[in-house]
């Protein structure tokens, strides 16, 4: 895991979104509820103005809930900082 916290939420995040991805694989009848489940998160994550890195990770997060497992997330989502900024 990467020491930079940001950098720490993507990877956990990416890792999270693998591991739902194999879980799906290995049970396909908890696909539909991962679905619901991933709609509803999306639903409740309103946020108000971000700094720049958390807008930034809340981006992902969203793109995450709301893509299909089975297709690869865009490059254009992921987060292209190095580290989050000091402060």
């Amino acid at each position: 895991m990467p020491q930079d916290v940001a950098l720490a939420d993507i990877a956990r995040i990416e890792l999270s979104r693998a591991t739902a991805a194999c879980v799906i694989e290995a049970f396909p009848g908890m696909k539909e509820r991962y679905v619901r489940l991933s709609l509803a998160i999306l639903a409740c994550r309103r946020r108000g103005k971000l700094p720049f890195v958390e807008s930034e990770i809340e981006r992902l997060v969203q793109a995450v809930l709301s893509s299909p497992l089975d297709q690869p997330l865009a490059d254009s989502v992921r987060p292209a900082f190095r580290a989050a900024p000091v402060g």
